[in-house]
This record gives C-alpha cells, sequence and structure tokens, in this order.
C-alpha cells in the first residue's frame, strides 16, 4: 500500500510509524509495507503540520490449494480450497475456465492441470502444484476402490452407517458433497472396532449427495447418498 500527499518543494516530509519517526521516510510517497499507524509530518520553516494517523491492515492470503484428481473413465478435479472467490483453471498453461466452482471436469483430456485461487480481497493469486494425467494421478481409480464398502441404508434421513471400513486404516477423513462440489459437512472420524462408521446429519436437507472417504488424502470409496427426509 502506498500514501501519497501533494508535494510541494517548500515543505519537508517526515513519515511517523506507530508514533515512531521512520529512518528515510522523507518524500511525500512511502510505502507501507508492514501492518500498523502511519501518519506523515509537513514542516515548513518552523511550522509543523501533523496528519491524522491511517491504520493499514494486511489480509493473510489463502492458503496454497491442493488439487485431487480422480478418473480414469472421465477426469476430473476438485481443489481444496472451498471458499475462494475466483478459480481459474489452466489445462497446459492455459486459462480454461474461471469461476467461482472448485470443481473442474476434464472428461478424457490429459495433460497437465493447475488451478490458482482468489479470495476477492486483493490481488493476491496462489497456484497449486501442477498435476499432469494420468502420470501423476493422487487419487484411486475406481476400479480400485474397497467395493465391500456400503452405506447403509440409502437412502435414509440423514442417519447411516458407513459398514465394512477396513480397521488398519485407523482414522479416515470424510466430506459429504452436493451435485455443485459444495461441500455439507467434512472431517475425520474413527473406524471403530466393528468396521463402522457412523453419521449423524439431522441438518442436511432432502436431495442426493456424494460421501466420499480418503485415507492417506487417497480417494478410498466414493458413492451416492440419498436423503429423503419423509
Amino acid at each position: 500500500m502506498f500514501f501519497r500527499v501533494p508535494f510541494n518543494a517548500e515543505y519537508s516530509y517526515q513519515w511517523n510509524y506507530n508514533n515512531e519517526v521512520l529512518p528515510n521516510a522523507t518524500s511525500n510517497i512511502l510505502y507501507a509495507k508492514d501492518a500498523g499507524y502511519y501518519r506523515v509530518v509537513l514542516y515548513n520553516g518552523n511550522c509543523p503540520a501533523t496528519s491524522w494517523s491511517r491504520q493499514v491492515v494486511y489480509k493473510p492470503g489463502l492458503p496454497k490449494p491442493v488439487l485431487y484428481v480422480f478418473g480414469p473413465n472421465a477426469w476430473y478435479f476438485v481443489c481444496s480450497i472451498d471458499y475462494a472467490d475466483v478459480y481459474q483453471w489452466y489445462y497446459n498453461g492455459t486459462l480454461v475456465a474461471q469461476n467461482n466452482k472448485n470443481m473442474y471436469y476434464a472428461g478424457n483430456h490429459i495433460g497437465e492441470y493447475y488451478v490458482v485461487v482468489n479470495d476477492g480481497a486483493d490481488r493476491c493469486y496462489v497456484p497449486s502444484d501442477k498435476i499432469i494425467i494420468p502420470l501423476n494421478a493422487t487419487a484411486l481409480n475406481p476400479a480400485e476402490f474397497n467395493n465391500e464398502i456400503t452405506i447403509f441404508p440409502n437412502p435414509n434421513n440423514g442417519s447411516f452407517t458407513i459398514i465394512n471400513m477396513p480397521r488398519e486404516s485407523g482414522s479416515v477423513y470424510y466430506r459429504i458433497i452436493d451435485p455443485d462440489g459444495k461441500i455439507f459437512e467434512n472431517g475425520m472420524m474413527e473406524i471403530r472396532a466393528d468396521d463402522k462408521i457412523t453419521f449423524n446429519c439431522g441438518m442436511i436437507q432432502e436431495g442426493i449427495y456424494i460421501l466420499e472417504i480418503y485415507t492417506n488424502t487417497l480417494l478410498k470409496f466414493s458413492e451416492k447418498l440419498v436423503i429423503k427426509k419423509h
């Protein structure tokens, strides 16, 4: 951020930061590189004039996004950050989509992908690492899923159980997303001794969702979840 006051050759300038004199800050322009309070004192002979203090606040930027990729019949990407204002999707170095969705459907177009995110508050854009499909896909293919894992009952009213979870997985990351990719609920859960995980999503609305379960950042299970309240 820059501060600027009108230039006058008859004046001299001295900027203060948090009520302390800033060394060598004697121009009519100041770059405020740190958060805090700034003011300037103008001198015309022995007559100083002091401005009001102005506060500078720098908002922390978004963290680096992580891309999860799913395939191989049809490839799509999910960005780990679901609260960004802008998503810029790149394919082989070319911007192919800019929207507010944290998911991108790549279909059968193999190549290099990455996403750049912005929170809408400033001009700071944060890129993800680049992923080449199918060479370094980070998710399991559907054929590698544990097909014994089951949602019961399904449909349900928001209370359901995942059965046949492999106990060696320990704790798992899960998320429930709607068809637009919006996360309804996510978190970590421990697998019970009877190889089950129980969910009680009383606030979930009727509709169709996707339940995903990850172990060590790898997608282990993905299934349609049908919610019916009546």
